[in-house]
């Protein structure tokens, strides 16, 4: 089981996986992605909500 932060922020500062993803990410997702960080609690809600960025 993967470890749940509190935000967005968190995520990115405590697991490099996702910080290596989200430093990959467009300006526009990350834009998106910084709307509702509250929301971004893991990984896998990480890659979920870029990806539904990306349909926008």
């Amino acid at each position: 089981m993967r470890k749940v932060y509190n935000d967005l922020c968190e995520l990115i500062a405590n697991d490099e996986k996702a910080e290596g993803y989200f430093a990959l990410l467009p300006e526009f997702v990350k834009a998106r992605l910084y709307k509702s960080p509250e929301k971004i609690c893991s990984f896998d809600s990480l890659c979920d909500t870029a990806e539904q960025a990306f349909e926008r």
